[in-house]
């Protein structure tokens, strides 16, 4: 019963240690947050930093969806040039 006791008692421990671990985190992440709304620069800047990363990712997904189209147009072409050639060598192979 003593070392049971022990293990229930060091569990507990642990689970409070995480507890307050975790309690620290959340009151300094609740200052930064506070500090930023009393500077409406900083929010101001924050704002403008995902505005420009927003339209930086928009930018490469249309460059991204520009270059998947020109290669699928490519493939369908040499995909349907290469049918071609293997309908007529099979053409001149019946002939034959």
């Amino acid at each position: 019963l003593v070392r049971l006791r022990n293990r229930h008692f060091q569990a507990a421990s642990l689970v409070f240690a995480g507890c307050a671990v975790r309690e620290r985190q959340l009151r300094e992440e609740v200052t930064q947050l506070n500090e930023y709304r009393v500077i409406p620069d900083a929010n101001l800047y924050a704002q403008q930093v995902r505005t420009t990363a927003d339209t930086e990712v928009q930018v490469q997904l249309t460059r991204a969806r520009q270059e998947a189209d020109a290669l699928r147009t490519a493939a369908t072409s040499e995909a349907q040039e290469l049918v071609s050639n293997a309908r007529r060598e099979a053409g001149d192979l019946r002939a034959a």
